[in-house]
């Protein structure tokens, strides 16, 4: 029997062929399911007053799995009485097929909510049309989808119509 180990050139080694591992969704019960990230097949809408509940369901949700409570930055009367008033706050909401919101994201274009950051960074927001990325939330059970990128791709396009230069986006 030949040796195949001669045959081949000094230093070269066999390669073995290289397969890809599937991804599989680690939430649902269908270990079979293979994910792709980039395929979001969720209902994405803009949230009004009827959402109202879902997003103060989602909102308390996170708040109580968050490993750091200090990590999150309480909601005062003010934001949320602007919650779905379209001159201070553009909510984005994806739900899943039954309806249920599971993730949210906004954009806030009244100087209340950033005013203090842009100040950190040097913005005259008096002169510049600035707004902030925030609230960004997925329900725990739906983390991993690239929810929150598919909603703040969707704002930065609302943004961009709006004549907004510069979105500031906090992270906790």
């Amino acid at each position: 029997m030949p040796d195949k180990k001669a045959e081949r050139p000094e230093g070269q080694m066999r390669r073995r062929p290289m397969r890809r591992r599937k991804k599989v969704c680690a939430f649902c019960a269908d270990a079979n399911k293979v994910l792709d990230y980039k395929d979001v097949a969720m209902n994405i809408r803009l949230l009004d007053k009827n959402d109202k509940a879902a997003l103060e369901q989602l909102i308390y949700t996170i708040e109580n799995a968050l490993p750091v409570p200090e990590w999150w930055i309480p909601i005062d009367d003010i934001e949320r009485s602007h919650f779905f008033d379209a001159d201070w706050t553009c909510f984005l909401g994806a739900f899943n097929d039954d309806n249920e919101l599971v993730a949210a994201s906004a954009l806030f274009f009244n100087e209340h909510e950033f005013a203090e950051e842009a100040e950190k960074l040097g913005l005259d927001i008096r002169s510049t049309n600035v707004a902030e990325i925030g609230r960004c939330m997925v329900h725990p059970d739906f983390r991993g989808h690239n929810l929150i990128c598919e909603l703040n791709k969707r704002l930065c396009s609302i943004a961009r119509n709006r004549g907004i230069d510069t979105i500031l986006a906090a992270a906790h």
